[in-house]
């Protein structure tokens, strides 16, 4: 019984730990932009798929160098 609670008082650790960091890194902004690419990748993959792939990696792309 000991062990478990140990067990679960890591785990909660490690993912506060976790959501602490992605809280320090990410911005609502970027938040916005991932969740406004999914949504344009996915209405372009509704009428072709491949361009989906290619417009999405393409703004990524561009974020990237960017920034």
């Amino acid at each position: 019984m000991s062990l478990l609670r140990e067990l679960r008082a890591r785990i909660e650790t490690a993912t506060a730990s976790l959501f602490s960091a992605l809280r320090r890194t990410l911005d609502l902004r970027d938040i916005f932009w991932i969740g406004g690419l999914s949504a344009v990748g996915y209405g372009i993959a509704q009428i072709h798929a491949p361009a989906a792939w290619i417009v999405c990696g393409a703004a990524v792309f561009w974020m990237g160098v960017r920034r």
